[in-house]
């Protein structure tokens, strides 16, 4: 029941006010707090006294702030063509340089405006600060040619702990970083830019250096192992050595396969039955579909019957659409059953197979399905078919 005007004012009578100031929850401070900054505008100002052109303070956190020692960047601007010299101004006036970069790589370019500072609240105090370079990309080094470079303020030495070159992973990865800058070790120069191993190993299996390319792999760790795997059995392929494409790819599968489980065994596994069908090892491809999920089974299918199809063996393609669909007879239920059969249709018509992708589409039931099917069949016919 809903108190009365009167009720509620004698609630608040009762009291008193300094008690329920009080008792008002106090607002929440965030565990980690993450702040953009800039080392040029608004949030920067000159400084008097400094014998280099441009040399400005720039704001920072919990009394820290940057002094910047080089070229201010033109309005508009977010990469300064030059290298500037950067300290770290502590709240007891202490002065410490932070060497973001060696100042002698010829392939450095530029320093981005922009920085993120990363404060973690609790359960340990810790402060870090992170500068975007440009770095001209090279051979076997990070493709985009961007980097994140993160700087310790505090606790501990003032230094770089961590250079990340920009990619789909590197931003859960820096600010990990961010937020547990404290046990990391220091590092020197030629550890702020490292070789990219699977880069590495990639050219190496495309240029067919097997040799070289098998050592590189030692250096690479996770899922992408397995795609080196199999871009050196490709490679071996090509050079006629069927055997020798085999034998990495067997030791790929036993490495997959090896216990405990790990996070991404599924794509490993998938791609060491690419790799498997690349080489001409149909049989043994397929066979091993049945180690990977259900739900991934029949695209994989899909994907053996369109290498054989891409080597021109149109009749081992059609044999592998046909077993694609006899698993779907038998193990899969309606309605997903006409749309798995719409997908190998639609493959079917791909590469060419236009009539075994009629006879298929015959078979589907489901209104929707049907007509996608039809559609997208119809889409791949050519005017001589």
């Amino acid at each position: 029941m809903k108190p009365s005007r009167h009720l509620l004012v004698l609630l608040l009578l009762s009291c008193v006010v300094s008690e329920c100031i009080a008792q008002r929850p106090a607002k929440k401070r965030e565990w980690r707090d993450i702040i953009g900054s800039s080392i040029t505008g608004d949030d920067c100002k000159p400084v008097v006294g400094e014998n280099e052109a441009g040399s400005r303070i720039c704001k920072g956190v919990e009394g820290y702030s940057l002094l910047i020692k080089g070229e201010d960047y033109p309005p508009g601007e977010f990469v300064v063509q030059s290298r500037p010299q950067v300290f770290l101004l502590s709240p007891d006036g202490k002065r410490q340089a932070i060497e973001y970069w060696d100042p002698a790589d010829k392939w450095y370019r530029g320093i981005n405006r922009n920085i993120t500072w990363v404060v973690v609240n609790t359960p340990k105090k810790t402060i870090a600060v992170e500068f975007y370079l440009e770095i001209e990309p090279r051979e076997d080094y990070a493709l985009w040619g961007h980097y994140e470079v993160i700087a310790r303020v505090s606790p501990g030495a003032v230094c770089i702990v961590a250079s990340l070159p920009s990619g789909p992973s590197s931003t859960m990865e820096t600010m990990g970083i961010l937020s547990n800058p404290s046990e990391r070790p220091c590092l020197s120069f030629g550890e702020m830019q490292k070789r990219d191993w699977f880069l590495t190993a990639r050219r190496l299996a495309a240029e067919r250096k097997i040799t070289e390319a098998k050592a590189a792999l030692e250096q690479i760790k996770g899922y992408e192992r397995f795609m080196i795997y199999r871009e050196i059995a490709k490679a071996q392929f090509k050079l006629s050595d069927k055997d020798g494409a085999h034998s990495t790819l067997m030791t790929a599968r036993a490495e997959a396969l090896k216990p405990p489980p790990f996070n991404e065994q599924e794509h490993a596994v998938m791609e060491v039955i690419s790799g498997l069908a690349e080489a001409g090892f149909y049989d043994e491809a397929k066979a091993d579909i049945k180690l990977i999920t259900e739900h991934d089974r029949l695209g994989m299918y899909l994907g053996v019957a369109w290498i054989q199809a891409e080597k021109e063996d149109f009749e081992g393609a059609a044999a592998t659409y046909r077993e694609a669909v006899e698993l779907q007879l038998k193990e899969t239920p309606q309605p997903q059953q006409d749309w798995n059969l719409a997908r190998i249709a639609e493959s079917q018509a791909r590469v060419g197979l236009i009539e075994e992708a009629k006879r298929i589409v015959a078979m589907i039931h489901h209104p929707d399905a049907k007509k996608s099917a039809e559609e997208n069949v119809r889409a791949q016919i050519r005017p001589n078919q």
